[in-house]
């Protein structure tokens, strides 16, 4: 598993703009993205330095962008997590089509940051290849505790409970037991 936070206030992907016949990304969009690559690299570095990266197989990520209470704008969520799975291609992973599964909130809070967890094929099957109900039990409480609704929305437990255990039958094929 890679873990890594990205510090600063996340910025969403956006459209690349055209000039006559010719295409090009803006220059803040092309900073983010060596940023977001920059701190990606390090964490393989400091945590991974036996395993050859980028790696093949598939991915499963998990995000949360938290955003600064002083931003105007709401961008959609899905544009936050394009720019991300683009400028970790070649890092992380060859290709983002690699990436199966993605779980992924935005919320607001004091310290903009990006905190991501990226798990690997290897580790997610991890809990069908052993039988141990220990390893699944921690695994799936791993899981559980991140599938939370941001702070001020009202949710039940029960339906809490209910959407990690979709998240964990469907997304990550490891039932419950």
């Amino acid at each position: 598993m890679l873990k890594f936070t990205v510090p600063g206030e996340p910025r969403p992907w956006e459209r690349a703009r055209q000039s006559g016949s010719r295409r090009f990304n803006s220059s803040e969009m092309t900073a983010a993205k060596a940023t977001i690559a920059q701190y990606a690299d390090l964490a393989i570095r400091e945590t991974h330095r036996s395993l050859e990266y980028p790696m093949a197989g598939n991915f499963s990520v998990i995000c949360t962008f938290v955003l600064g209470y002083r931003r105007r704008s709401n961008p959609d969520l899905d544009n936050f997590c394009k720019i991300f799975l683009d400028a970790a291609n070649g890092v992380v992973w060859h290709d983002d089509c690699q990436v199966v599964s993605l779980l992924a909130r935005k919320l607001r809070g004091c310290s903009p940051c990006t905190e991501v967890e990226i798990i690997h094929e290897t580790e997610l099957s991890q809990c069908h290849r052993t039988g141990n109900q220990e390893t699944r039990n921690s695994f799936h409480a791993g899981i559980s505790a991140r599938v939370r609704q941001p702070i001020g929305t009202a949710m039940t437990d029960k339906l809490k409970a209910k959407q990690a255990q979709l998240f964990r039958e469907e997304v990550l094929g490891c039932p419950q037991g």
